[in-house]
C-alpha cells in the first residue's frame, strides 16, 4: 500500500545527506558526503559541521563514540568524545577496503559494515559484509551478496539484514553466537518492483523488528514486516532517499536522508524504533543469549550517567532523586501518566525458593530499593520456559525456571529491568521498602 505522507523538512542545504543516526546528547548526526563532514542538527532547520572526514555510514557504539564509514580514506573510524581518530579496520586478510559504507553496532561492541568496492570504483571486487570484533580483529561474513549497501542486525542478533543495491532485494545471514556466518546469504526480501531505481540503500528496524528501507531512485521508504513481505510504501518529496533511521523523544520520529533534493525528512510514527547498542547494556555476544545479567545496578547518586539509555528515564531517577522516599505512602504514583509512574511498596521477601520468575513487555522496570536488602534472581528470557502466558492487561508474564544467578540490592541501589530481563524479586527475608518505577518501553 502506497501511502503519501505530510513530511517535516528536518534539515536542508546538505551536500549529499546520508548516514543518519540519532545521538547520545538526543541530537540528529548524519554525513554530508560531498562536503565531506558528519553535521549535527542542533535544532530543526539549523546544522553545523562537526568533523571534516570522509564520511557515509554512521553510527555511535555503548561508550558515545561515533563510527564512521570512510569512503575518503578506506577505513572505518572510531571519533571519540575529544574528537581523537583511530582506524578500526582498513584491510581484510590482507586486502585494502575500497569503500566502506554503511555499518551496525551489534550488542557486544562488535560491527559488521558492508564495502561495496567495485561497484563504483571499477577495481579488483572485494565486495563484502565484514565484522570488527570487540578484539579488533577484522573478518570476513560473505562476499556472495551483490553491492552490499544498508545494513541492520534482527532485534535478536540473530539475523543481518543487507540491502543488495544492484540485486534490487534485502539479504539475511545467518550469524553464529561467535558473530560469524552460520549459512549463506538467503534472498529475504524482494524489492524487484522498483526496477527504475536505482535499489535499496539504509535501512533502520522498529521495535517489532519490521525494516523501513530507503529505496535510492523510487521516491520512497518501504516497510517490510519481519518475514520479509512488503506491507507499505512510503512516498517522499523528493526522488532520491538514502537513509534512515528512528530518533526523537519518545523514538518514534523516522529520518530520511534525501539526495535529490539534499534534505532530512522527519515523520512521526506509532511505533518506536529498536534502541541501538549505546541505548542498551552490553550482552555477550551477537545472536547469543546472555548468561551474565546485562542489566544495571547502580547506587541512585549514579544514575544520570544512565539517563540516555531511554528518553523517560531522567523523570524516573528524578522521581527518586526529589522525594523523600521513606515517608512517601504506600501506593502508586504518576510521574508522566501512564508512560512513568511510581508504585511504593512495604513488604517483607519471601525467600528463594518462593521467588518466581516475571517479565514484561510494555514497560521497564527500575526497582529501588529504599530500606533493608532485597535480592532479586535473573535468567535470559529467551531462554526460560513460559508456563503462564503473558497477560496483556498486567503485563506480566511467569517462568517457573530457576534463575542463572542471584542479585543482592541492598538500600539506596536501584537494579533496572529490560523485557528480556526475567527476573524474581522479593527473594531475600526480612522487612523492605521498595520503589518501583514502570517506564513506558
Amino acid at each position: 500500500m502506497d501511502v503519501n505522507v505530510a513530511w517535516i523538512v528536518f534539515a536542508s542545504g546538505l551536500a549529499f545527506p546520508e548516514g543518519p543516526v540519532w545521538g547520545p546528547d538526543g541530537k540528529l548526526y548524519l554525513s554530508s558526503c560531498r562536503t565531506p563532514a558528519v553535521c549535527r542538527v542542533e535544532e530543526p532547520g539549523r546544522w553545523t559541521k562537526l568533523h571534516e572526514v570522509g564520511c557515509n555510514g554512521l553510527k555511535f557504539d555503548a561508550a558515545g563514540n561515533l563510527l564512521v564509514c570512510d569512503p575518503k580514506d578506506r577505513c572505518v573510524l572510531r571519533i571519540d568524545r575529544a574528537g581523537k581518530r583511530t582506524v578500526l579496520a582498513d584491510r581484510c586478510e590482507g586486502r585494502p577496503l575500497v569503500e566502506p559504507n554503511d555499518l551496525v553496532v551489534a550488542g557486544d561492541g562488535s560491527v559488521f559494515f558492508t564495502d561495496p568496492s567495485g561497484w563504483k570504483t571499477g577495481e579488483d571486487p572485494t565486495r563484502g559484509v565484514y565484522r570488527i570484533a570487540a578484539d579488533g580483529k577484522v573478518s570476513l561474513i560473505t562476499r556472495d551478496i551483490p553491492t552490499p549497501n544498508g545494513i541492520a542486525l534482527r532485534p535478536d542478533g540473530r539475523g543481518l539484514l543487507v540491502a543488495s543495491t544492484a540485486g534490487k532485494a534485502i539479504y539475511e545471514v545467518p550469524l553464529r553466537p561467535d558473530g560469524s556466518a552460520a549459512a549463506a546469504p538467503s534472498r529475504f526480501a524482494d524489492l524487484a518492483k522498483f526496477k527504475d531505481a536505482v535499489g535499496p540503500d539504509g535501512m533502520a528496524l522498529d521495535e517489532h523488528g519490521n525494516i523501513y528501507v530507503a529505496v535510492f531512485g523510487a521516491s520512497a521508504v518501504v516497510k517490510i514486516d519481519p518475514r520479509g513481505r512488503l506491507v507499505r510504501t512510503f512516498q517522499t518529496p523528493g526522488k532520491n532517499p538514502t537513509n534512515c533511521c528512528f530518533g526523537g523523544r519518545e523514538y518514534k520520529t523516522l529520518f530520511v536522508t534525501e539526495t535529490e533534493k539534499n534534505e532530512v525528512l522527519a515523520m512521526e510514527l506509532p511505533v518506536a524504533g529498536l534502541r541501538p547498542a549505546w541505548m542498551r547494556p552490553a550482552t555477550q555476544s551477537a545472536g547469543a543469549d546472555r548468561e551474565d545479567p546485562p542489566m544495571i545496578l547502580k547506587n541512585v547518586d549514579e544514575a544520570k550517567r544512565y539517563e540516555a539509555i531511554n528518553p523517560r528515564f531522567h523523570a524516573a531517577f528524578e522521581f527518586l532523586r526529589r522525594n523523600d522516599l521513606s515517608a512517601l505512602a504506600p501506593g502508586r504514583y504518576a510521574i508522566d501518566g501512564d508512560r512513568v509512574f511510581a508504585n511504593v511498596d512495604d513488604t517483607v521477601g519471601r525467600g528463594r525458593a518462593a521467588a518466581r520468575l516475571e517479565a514484561h513487555r510494555r514497560y521497564i522496570d527500575v526497582q529501588f530499593v529504599v530500606s533493608g536488602t532485597d535480592v532479586i534472581g535473573w535468567a535470559p528470557l529467551g531462554r526460560c520456559t513460559i508456563d503462564t502466558p503473558y497477560d496483556e492487561a498486567r503485563d506480566i508474564l511467569f517462568s517457573s525456571d530457576p534463575p542463572v544467578t542471584w542479585l543482592t540490592v541492598p538500600a539506596g541501589t536501584f537494579v533496572v529491568f529490560f523485557p528480556e530481563d526475567a527476573h524474581a524479586p522479593l527473594a531475600g527475608t526480612g522487612p523492605l521498602r521498595k520503589v518501583v518505577i514502570k517506564v513506558a518501553y
